[in-house]
C-alpha cells in the first residue's frame, strides 16, 4: 500500500468501476431490443388479425348470399362463376360415361308383321273410330228389335243413312210417290224388320240401295 498514493488509489477504482459499468449498458441495451423486437411482434400479429377480417362483399362477387359465398371460398372459389363453370365440368364429366353408352348400345326394332286376316283388320277400325253415330231416326223411340239392332252397330246406322238419303232422291225424281213410300214401308216390315243378326241387315240394306239406284 505504500507504493500507491491516494489519488492513484480513486483512479483506479474509477477506472474498474467503468469496466464494470460497460457490460451492464450494453445489457441494458439488448433488453430494450427485445422488447422494442417483442412489441413490434404483436403489432404485426394484430395487424395480420384485423388485415383477414375483410368483408366481402357477395353481391359484388355473384353470389345469392354470404353463406354462398363462404362456402365457395371454403372450396377454393373466389366467384360465383368460377363456381359455376367447375360445377358445370364436373357435371358434364359425370354425364359423358352415361350418354356414351347409352349411344353405343344398339337399337333393336322387332320386324313389322302385317296383319291380313279381315276380321282383325276390321276390329282395329272399329275400335279406332269412337266418334258418335245415329240412324237416320231417333234411337230413343225404337220400338222393335230390328231398330234397336240399327241403334246398337257403327256401319249398320250407316247403312241405314245412306238408304235413306237414296230413298229421298227417288221420290223427289219419280212422278207416284205414293207408291214408293208404300213400297218403301213394305220393305221395312218385311225385310229389314225381319232381320236378327247383323249379317241379314246388312243384306237386307244393300239390296235395298242397289233397287232404289236404278
Amino acid at each position: 500500500m505504500g507504493r500507491f498514493t491516494r489519488p492513484a488509489i480513486l483512479t483506479h477504482l474509477e477506472h474498474q468501476k467503468r469496466r464494470l459499468s460497460v457490460p451492464m449498458h450494453k445489457q441494458e441495451t439488448s433488453m430494450k431490443k427485445s422488447r422494442l423486437s417483442s412489441v413490434f411482434l404483436i403489432a404485426f400479429i394484430l395487424g395480420l388479425g384485423a388485415c383477414s377480417k375483410v368483408e366481402y362483399d357477395h353481391k359484388a362477387l355473384g353470389f345469392a348470399d354470404k353463406a354462398a359465398m363462404e362456402s365457395a371460398f371454403a372450396k377454393g372459389y373466389q366467384t360465383k362463376q368460377k363456381l359455376d363453370e367447375m360445377t358445370a365440368n364436373t357435371t358434364s364429366a359425370a354425364a359423358a360415361p352415361a350418354a356414351q353408352a347409352a349411344v353405343s348400345e344398339p337399337i333393336t326394332t322387332a320386324p313389322a308383321t302385317q296383319d291380313t286376316e279381315p276380321s282383325k283388320v276390321e276390329s282395329r277400325v272399329g275400335a279406332a273410330d269412337n266418334s258418335p253415330f245415329a240412324p237416320s231416326f231417333d234411337c230413343q223411340k225404337a220400338s222393335n228389335g230390328a231398330e234397336r239392332l240399327v241403334c246398337s252397330d257403327r256401319e249398320l246406322a250407316k247403312l241405314d243413312v245412306d238408304l235413306n238419303q237414296i230413298y229421298i232422291k227417288a221420290r223427289d225424281l219419280t212422278d207416284d210417290k205414293e207408291k214408293l213410300e208404300n213400297e218403301q214401308n213394305e220393305w221395312i216390315k218385311s225385310s229389314r224388320n225381319a232381320c236378327s243378326d247383323k249379317n241379314c241387315m246388312t243384306n237386307a240394306f244393300k239390296q235395298r240401295i242397289s233397287e232404289l239406284s236404278k
